[in-house]
């Protein structure tokens, strides 16, 4: 305390010998932010849990659709410490879709190229997606995954949505023409290609969807075309994530978004507001931290 006065002593002599406010404010910013970089630097700091870790977040528009300060991957970066990438494209899925301009981008199909390293799949269909998917892949390619110490995994939602695509195929249990096929194949080859990274299946958010007659349908009650609602589609995205030795982030249940509050949380019934995303990172981060902290 005694230090910080003195500096703040020193301040105000130097502007009290200058005469030009300009030059008074910028000798007051200098010595303020020396002494806030020095205090930053402070070696008996503690450093977060994932400070030096490198996480990658791979996924549909909870995480590509806002990039800003107010992403979802910002409070995992700030409550973990680790540099995370935002590797989002929205609309995808981790299964085969029938649009090229999506398929490219679809979990089985963006870990084949992290595990080939040939991006050209993801080249040659980035005019048929989003504006935005130029930047992500430009993120993506220049990730040495060698490095990389965590992959989050946020799929499911736009698989559901279809209603056409069934969970999974006891014929073929990694069929990625499935949700949970699709899943065992992107986690297994992610394995191969990253054999020193953990990987975390984040599990879909609870979502709202409108009638035709414009009344609301609940994630309790809304089915795909096999019968099965967004919750049946979490517990089988559980056991194909346990089946392949990783963990999972059960978001239905960890959020607390539900039938009575979702309208805070959401701003569309399917995408996140503000606040929802924060929610979602802050649960992210709790999940590493858990998992993966070794302080």
């Amino acid at each position: 305390m005694k230090r910080f006065f003195c500096v703040i002593l020193t301040a105000v002599i130097l502007m009290s010998l200058t005469g030009c406010r300009d030059a008074e404010l910028k000798v007051k910013k200098e010595i303020i932010d020396s002494y806030t970089s020095q205090s930053e630097a402070d070696p008996e700091t503690e450093p977060l849990p994932l400070e030096g870790k490198t996480v990658v977040c791979l996924g549909d528009s909870l995480f590509g659709m806002y990039r800003d300060q107010t992403a979802s991957t910002k409070p995992i970066a700030d409550l973990t410490g680790a540099a995370v990438y935002n590797a989002g494209f929205g609309g995808s899925r981790i299964s085969y879709h029938p649009y090229s301009g999506y398929d490219a981008f679809s979990g089985f199909r963006l870990a084949d190229a992290v595990a080939t390293g040939d991006w050209s799949l993801q080249q040659a269909q980035i005019a048929d997606g989003e504006e935005y998917f130029e930047d992500q892949l430009n993120i993506l390619m220049g990730i040495d995954f060698s490095e990389v110490d965590i992959i989050v995994l946020h799929y499911g939602t736009n698989d559901f949505n279809s209603k056409y695509i069934p969970l999974s195929n006891s014929s073929d249990p990694d069929d990625t023409n499935t949700v949970c096929g699709a899943l065992r194949y992107t986690i297994k080859k992610l394995k191969e290609a990253c054999p020193d990274s953990e990987i975390v299946v984040s599990l879909p958010v609870y979502r709202v969807w409108t009638s035709p007659d414009g009344e609301s349908v609940y994630a309790e009650d809304r089915e795909d075309s096999f019968g099965n609602t967004l919750y049946d589609l979490c517990e089988e995205m559980k056991k194909a994530a346990e089946e392949n030795s990783v963990t999972y982030i059960d978001n239905l249940a960890e959020l607390g978004i539900k039938q009575s509050n979702a309208r805070d949380f959401l701003e569309d019934g399917t995408h996140l507001n503000k606040e929802g995303r924060k929610l979602f990172g802050e649960t992210i981060a709790d999940h590493l931290i858990e998992n993966f902290s070794e302080n």
